[in-house]
């Protein structure tokens, strides 16, 4: 029978006291400790053997917890706590976004930093369980339980067991919206009645890795007043040939949308021809009708002189008319009118 590995934990801490305490405690609660006191100590140790989670103070000669943090998550995407005095909102943020999953404020009870690396544990070992069917896809996302693995357009993204985690449950709760709370309570693995910066931050995390646009989530949206969700069915189309982008919106111009376009121009002609041909048959009755038009005023003109003559001035054709005044109606002179 095998002999169950009690966790292996890195403890980075420069205060002698706090460390050989913090230490104790940890081991008394079942975990294997290591300790060091510098930033570079740390570093050395990770890379000698990679432990279970890190524990980190912010304040460290060498190379501070931040610093410290980043040299890891280049390593590894192992769970990293924070210790820190600091309770400036900046100070925390910035950690957090350093990668680490989890901070407590000094001073601290050595319960509440054995259940927070045991819910960080939990998150990391958890991530991996699942159906090797159990796939989700969100647009251009894939989750593969199984393999614990996040692709985006088919290549891998390095997401922390915390971003996993977080990823999971709002996939599998795609459409609603979940508040900050709930979201302490299944990702972090506890209620805690402090500010959302731990959950807006691990957004902002997941965000920076999965979205197109950070500034402009789709998968990830922020619901105000309550907090986030997946949108369901959301993605992008992926370019292909003959597609366009309008307007920053990418338009699929397939086929059948090409074949139905040519259509269109094709039936467009044949209407424009129609409408010249109308036109020209309307045109012609126009001009009937000008001829009648003017006939009709001709012969209102004949009644105009007082016995007036009108007679043809070529006696072979009736399209010419000579219209002669009498005495009476001097003033209107005499005129030749052609009716075709």
């Amino acid at each position: 029978m095998s002999e169950i590995r009690s966790p292996q934990l890195l403890l980075v801490e420069d205060d002698e006291v706090i460390r050989e305490a913090t230490a104790e405690g940890l081991r008394r609660d079942g975990f294997a400790v290591r300790t060091v006191g510098t930033g570079p100590a740390g570093l050395d140790a990770f890379r000698e053997a990679e432990p279970s989670l890190a524990i980190l103070d912010i304040m460290l000669p060498g190379l501070d917890g931040v610093a410290l943090c980043r040299e890891i998550r280049r390593l590894s995407q192992v769970p990293i706590i924070f210790l820190s005095a600091r309770t400036d909102a900046v100070d925390i943020v910035v950690g957090l976004e350093a990668g680490a999953d989890d901070y407590v404020t000094k001073p601290f009870e050595p319960a509440v930093l054995a259940a927070r690396v045991r819910a960080a544990l939990r998150r990391s070992r958890g991530a991996s369980t699942g159906s090797a069917e159990d796939v989700v896809r969100i647009g251009a996302i894939t989750i593969d339980r199984a393999g614990h693995v996040v692709r985006r357009d088919g290549d891998e993204v390095a997401l922390t067991p915390t971003e996993y985690r977080l990823l999971v449950e709002l996939a599998d709760h795609a459409g609603v919206a979940l508040d900050r709370a709930a979201l302490l309570e299944r990702v972090w693995g506890y209620g805690w009645a402090g500010d959302s910066r731990l959950v807006d931050v691990h957004v902002q995390r997941l965000r920076a890795k999965i979205e197109d646009d950070p500034a402009n989530p789709q998968i990830v949206t922020t619901v105000r007043g309550v907090g986030y969700k997946v949108a369901r069915g959301c993605g992008r189309i992926q370019p292909a040939s003959g597609d366009v982008r309008r307007g920053g919106t990418l338009v699929r111009m397939s086929l059948r949308l090409k074949l139905a376009l040519a259509i269109a121009a094709v039936a467009g002609l044949v209407a424009a021809g129609i409408g010249l041909v109308a036109y020209d048959r309307e045109r012609a009755a126009r001009l009937d009708r000008a001829r009648i038009s003017a006939a009709s005023a001709v012969r209102d003109a004949v009644k105009l002189y007082d016995n007036g003559v009108a007679v043809p001035a070529d006696r072979n054709s009736d399209t010419i008319l000579e219209l002669t005044p009498t005495t009476t109606n001097a003033r209107i002179p005499a005129m030749t009118c052609r009716l075709a």
